[in-house]
């Protein structure tokens, strides 16, 4: 039984099969590959802690192999480099790795989501970003209206990003 919160892969495969049928009955050639994703999902490009956190990733990793290291992860913790071994990483009963989850309570996640565009209820009820967005998905404004219709009290969902209105 899956338990990370993600649907199972049979599932994944159902909905990358409807999604790419319903673009190309919409006349939109893509590739659809399914994947767990983390980090691509905030939608934008890396940022100058982006770009440092992750020099420092490779450099202490080329430097964790060169000194014989092996079967870990490659960690910054605060400002200490950490290699956690995989073995402390893979839930022993699925043999996959635990889900790690974000805490959304902490300083760094609400800085971060402050900056984040989402769209919400209002981009829905405004005309003009409804005909944006079905434009962007190959879609009528009846039909890109109706496709993110949630009951009242749901909400948008919370990890739909849009561009920035201009």
């Amino acid at each position: 039984m899956e338990t990370s919160g993600w649907p199972s892969w049979s599932c994944r495969a159902l909905l990358k099969e409807r999604v790419a049928a319903s673009l190309r009955a919409r006349g939109v050639a893509i590739s659809i590959v399914a994947k767990d994703i983390g980090y691509e999902l905030r939608c934008a490009p890396p940022g100058g802690f982006d770009i440092h956190y992750c020099r420092g990733l490779g450099y202490w990793a080329t430097r964790f192999l060169i000194g014989g290291g092996t079967d870990a992860m490659v960690t910054m913790q605060g400002d200490t480099f950490v290699p956690v071994p995989f073995r402390e990483l893979i839930d022993a009963k699925t043999g996959r790795f635990r889900v790690r989850h974000v805490d959304v309570e902490s300083e760094a996640y609400q800085m971060l989501a402050a900056y984040m565009i989402r769209l919400t209820r209002a981009d829905f009820e405004d005309p003009e970003q409804v005909s944006a967005l079905a434009h962007a998905g190959a879609l009528d404004e009846t039909t890109a209206g109706q496709a993110v219709r949630r009951p009242r009290d749901a909400g948008p969902p919370e990890h739909v990003t849009a561009a920035p209105r201009a």
